[in-house]
């Protein structure tokens, strides 16, 4: 089985991170398979996840659960709008994530109606059912429930085999998954 491709590359990456710190130029590879970018709190995961957002070339999902602009928007509205964006839109793929993340009753409701979790999963179901070939995920785990994250670990293992890119912003890596690649953010 042929290694990971890379589908990004970056020389001399700066990012300056919310509290006014700028961080030493980067080389970083973002290749297919799962990648972890990980590090302390305030450190940029999720800057850095911005950053590629803006940077790649190709179609990209950025999963960012702290995005209010979507809160009043139902559900079924929002996968729409995402399977219009997305040229490689998979709606088996998302029927089949409906099932197995429990979100069938909440389509008829808008984000803010929904729990941390129930809204993460929504997104996180759009991002895989999107077919971008790069995926970015802003600590996907948090506030899921047991079977949620099984799935997510299934998601991730099968990435491996597949010539798409998830890039994963959280503290450590998903369990059993092989990683393509890590980017540690750490200071020290």
């Amino acid at each position: 089985m042929p290694g990971p491709q890379t589908l990004l590359h970056l020389e001399a990456l700066v990012l300056e991170l919310p509290n006014g710190l700028i961080r030493a130029p980067m080389t970083l590879t973002i290749p297919t398979g799962v990648t972890l970018v990980c590090g302390d709190e305030g450190t940029g995961k999720s800057t850095l996840l911005r950053t590629l957002a803006q940077a790649a070339t190709t179609e990209v999902f950025l999963m960012d659960p702290a995005d209010r602009s979507v809160d009043e928007t139902m559900v079924r509205a929002y996968w729409q709008a995402q399977a219009k964006r997305y040229s490689a839109w998979r709606e088996d793929v998302l029927q089949d994530l409906t099932q197995a993340l429990g979100l069938a009753p909440h389509l008829d409701k808008s984000f803010f109606m929904l729990s941390t979790g129930s809204r993460r999963k929504v997104m996180l179901a759009a991002s895989i059912a999107s077919g971008a070939p790069l995926v970015l995920w802003d600590q996907p785990f948090a506030s899921l429930d047991l079977a949620s994250i099984q799935v997510l670990h299934g998601v991730l293992k099968a990435a491996q085999a597949q010539e798409r890119a998830f890039v994963l912003a959280d503290y450590l890596p998903p369990e059993g998954v092989n990683l393509a690649n890590t980017i540690n953010l750490d200071l020290s």
